[in-house]
């Protein structure tokens, strides 16, 4: 099921305040251009009825593909710094909710979800096009780890590394204003046995991402 609100949204340009409709539940397996409006960041955009600026509206919201094996609960980019803090609540959440307190059917699906907790609308997309080029966003994020040890990629402290295109089987991954392209053979040869033992944090369910292992 999705849930539509009404949100107040103050225009940043000319203070002007409206209400927008958003997405606070969203199930990408009934609205079927929400994916590639993920991917084509138009997600939560408004546009300011006095100046017409573009606005994007930065929402928590669950997204979810259960027939895909696809859970992902958004946080605001700036909850970042308590991403341990949000990894135990969603995983508690989904357990008592999904795989344990849903309807038989829903709790079957439940068992084969990948859950997911990511900050902000770029971290979002980056596992939604994962996921829709058909890989695994734990090898991904190794992918990352890769790029940064190798210096294939130069990540700014305050930048995330992304997953930013998936074109001509390469994998693009931009950080701020530094690009890098891996080819997407590479990243499939890579051993995930090996790796899940180095780094099982990327292959657990929560905040799968790179940037956990940089903070620690």
């Amino acid at each position: 099921m999705s849930i539509w609100t009404e949100t107040q949204v103050h225009c940043p340009e000319c203070s002007h305040a409206f209400l927008a409709r958003t997405l606070e539940a969203a199930n990408a397996a009934r609205l079927v251009h929400l994916r590639e409006a993920i991917i084509a960041r138009e997600l939560n955009r408004a546009t300011c009825p006095r100046c017409l600026t573009e606005i994007v509206i930065e929402r928590p919201m669950i997204y979810s593909d259960l027939e895909r094996g696809e859970w992902i609960a958004v946080r605001r980019a700036d909850e970042l710094a308590s991403w341990r803090e949000h990894e135990l609540a969603v995983r508690d959440s989904f357990r008592r909710h999904g795989r344990e307190g849903a309807p038989p059917a829903i709790r079957t699906l439940c068992r084969q979800v990948r859950v997911r907790v990511v900050f902000g609308y770029d971290d979002l997309r980056d596992k939604v096009l994962a996921w829709t080029a058909g890989l695994d966003d734990a090898m991904v994020e190794c992918a990352k780890l890769w790029a940064l040890r190798d210096r294939i990629i130069l990540a700014n402290p305050l930048q995330r590394v992304l997953l930013d295109e998936v074109e001509n089987d390469e994998l693009v991954l931009r950080s701020g204003q530094y690009t890098a392209r891996i080819a997407r053979a590479a990243v499939l040869r890579l051993d995930r046995v090996d790796l899940s033992a180095r780094y099982p944090a990327l292959f657990e369910e929560g905040f799968v991402s790179v940037t956990r292992l940089l903070a620690e």
